[in-house]
């Protein structure tokens, strides 16, 4: 893994020699990362109801360079903890499969020799299994080894995939921030644009409840300010309210920073979320 740093050069003495994050990059040759794992979205992320999501994913499989013989890559994905497997009710993970209809414990996938680049790619699906044991969201690992007649490919390191499973179990609240900005977490810049910058998040019940439930929400309105067309929110009051009808749709949040006028350092300004 290598970084790259990034600095500035401008007669602004504000942003003169200002450095700024740099950009991790995982660099595959002929010698290292022979078996690139490339998630499309930079994640893997399956719900055990459709309500709640996508209930399976995919990510691609290839090779960096041709190698002399066939390479038999193993796609394991980790079964849940012994005591959740023999619980009432018992719990699971996911499965993994090479076509999205047929779905295993492992797979193999076979990379013949020549077979290089993501010309060559294959798929690995991913399907959350819908069990009814109350675990709440969590991460599992899919795990790769390799095996082959060509020496460079012959049980070499792969790295693992981290799936994200969303459970439709476990009473809760559901937080999702914006993937793609920075650190998927949520970042705004202060003032309008084009100079100011917004970010979106969302909210949703982790499971059905059994009437109506509300989510009181709690910010510092001088230094945030949250807007929504959804009608379920109350801005006066600040709080979301759910229905057993409408729990698992999302309300999908812009936050904007407040423009005090003040040169300030970056800070953190949270925002709660509590069901009353």
């Amino acid at each position: 893994k290598y970084s790259r740093t990034i600095s500035f050069s401008n007669t602004d003495p504000y942003y003169n020699n200002l450095l700024a994050r740099g950009v991790d990059l995982n660099i595959a040759t002929a010698s290292s990362g022979q078996i690139v794992i490339d998630e499309p979205d930079g994640r893997t992320v399956v719900s055990e109801s459709s309500l709640l999501g996508d209930t399976t994913d995919f990510y691609n499989v290839y090779l960096s360079s041709a190698p002399g013989a066939a390479v038999y890559v193993t796609v394991s994905a980790v079964r849940t903890t012994q005591q959740e497997q023999d619980g009432s009710p018992a719990g699971d993970t996911f499965l993994v499969s090479t076509d999205g209809v047929t779905w295993q414990r492992a797979i193999v996938l076979t990379f013949n020799a020549g077979q290089s680049g993501a010309g060559f790619q294959q798929k690995v699906y991913v399907k959350a299994v819908d069990d009814t044991r109350a675990e709440g969201p969590r991460t599992a690992v899919i795990s790769h080894s390799s095996i082959s007649a060509d020496a460079a490919f012959n049980f070499v390191a792969v790295r693992n995939v981290e799936a994200k499973i969303v459970d439709d179990d476990k009473a809760g609240i559901y937080v999702e921030e914006s993937f793609a900005q920075y650190d998927n977490g949520s970042q705004v810049l202060e003032g309008a644009g084009p100079q100011g910058i917004t970010d979106t998040y969302s909210v949703r019940l982790a499971s059905a409840p059994s009437g109506t439930t509300v989510v009181q929400l709690g910010f510092d309105s001088l230094e945030l300010s949250l807007s929504t067309a959804d009608g379920r929110y109350n801005a006066a009051t600040r709080q979301i309210t759910y229905s057993a009808g409408n729990w698992f749709t999302p309300v999908v949040f812009t936050i904007a920073g407040i423009d005090d006028g003040v040169r300030e350092n970056r800070e953190i300004s949270p925002i709660t979320h509590t069901v009353i």
